[in-house]
């Protein structure tokens, strides 16, 4: 079972989030998962680092496939219904806002020199891979995959 900070997920997490949390809380023991862990003041929903797999950053909207007016590789438009009103809104998009989150934590990372290459090619940069992923909670495979919307939001 994978070292999950917190040991609880808080009450006021998504539900999308919290079924993540259940299914990263069973990973193997050598994998170490982070909630919603404080890097310069925002807050990534996930930080996966396994010694096998490296970094992965994951991001957890639950919006549903409805309400999604527009979408890119930068931004949706998403329809928003509170207190009896429709909104629409730009948010940034999943991967898009992981990026920004792991190029952070990248600056910091190659601060330390052991973790980086110290000659060659790739001089300067991490030894170890890093990813960004997106989980759309409310959105079915089949959905992503027939509008295109999967392929829409990829850079």
């Amino acid at each position: 079972m994978a070292q999950i900070i917190p040991d609880s997920i808080a009450s006021e997490a998504s539900a999308g989030e919290k079924r993540l949390y259940n299914i990263l809380s069973r990973l193997p023991d050598d994998f170490s998962v982070w909630y919603e862990p404080k890097i310069n003041g925002r807050y990534p929903d996930f930080i996966i680092l396994s010694p096998d797999f490296g970094i992965l950053i994951i991001e957890v909207k639950g919006w549903y496939f409805n309400s999604i007016l527009k979408a890119n590789s930068d931004y949706f438009e998403i329809k928003w219904r509170q207190n009896n009103r429709e909104t629409n809104q730009k948010q940034k998009s999943p991967l898009s806002q992981g990026r920004d989150y792991l190029f952070k934590i990248l600056d910091q990372l190659k601060a330390h020199p052991i973790l980086t290459h110290r000659s060659g090619n790739y001089q300067g940069k991490l030894c170890f891979p890093v990813g960004v992923g997106a989980v759309m909670s409310n959105i079915t495979y089949k959905q992503a995959s027939e509008s295109k919307l999967d392929q829409q939001i990829l850079p």
